[in-house]
């Protein structure tokens, strides 16, 4: 099952790289394998390997897209999954156009990270126990949560990530750098405070 799914258009450059970047700060922060990160494309063929520049970075922070083939979303089990993080508002809107009850899972990044300090102190979340103990049960209450914090979010300007695959090197940069502030900005909300070693114990 997919706990949490990353949308862009071709599923080469955005969401395959936040994947994996999501996937290793929960890997950190839980045991390997407590949360199932996948993403998707809205338009993406079957089978594309990542673009170079994507790869790069991920590289560069110790990570790999060598395996990584892009897939459309209607590859995978949608309705069933507790978060998706789309990076555009056309993304989001393909996703409640084609099916149901979907709306209250499904956030923008830049609106989820304008949420998260809202999310930080909410007491509902902040007494949730860590996602060590159930992962699917907090992200849900996350969806819920930010969702019911919404309401005028996605008014704001420049909600999208923008699609960094325009020829220009200094987009991927930018794009490097948005993604490292939304990991470590939305790590703790997603998965929950970081346990000491005698709590794990």
């Amino acid at each position: 099952m997919t706990d949490l799914l990353v949308v862009c258009t071709f599923n080469i450059a955005r969401s395959p790289l936040f994947e994996r970047m999501l996937q290793a700060a929960a890997d950190d922060r839980l045991e390997d394998g407590a949360v199932a990160i996948a993403s998707a494309g809205t338009q993406g063929a079957v089978g594309h390997p990542a673009a170079d520049a994507a790869r790069k970075l991920a590289a560069d922070r110790g990570l790999s897209l060598d395996d990584h083939l892009s897939r459309p979303l209607f590859y995978l089990p949608v309705d069933e999954v507790p978060l998706i993080i789309t990076m555009t508002r056309a993304h989001r809107q393909q996703l409640l156009d084609t099916g149901e009850d979907r709306e209250r899972r499904t956030f923008l990044l830049r609106e989820l990270l304008t949420l998260s300090q809202r999310l930080r102190d909410d007491r509902e979340l902040a007494s949730l126990p860590s996602a060590d103990d159930d992962p699917q049960a907090r992200l849900r209450v996350v969806a819920a949560v930010a969702d019911a914090k919404r309401p005028l979010e996605l008014k704001r300007r420049h909600a999208d990530v923008p699609d960094p695959l325009d020829g220009r090197s200094s987009s991927f940069r930018r794009l490097g750098r948005e993604f490292d502030e939304a990991t470590s900005e939305l790590t703790d909300v997603l998965f929950g405070p970081r346990r000491s070693p005698a709590t794990r114990g």
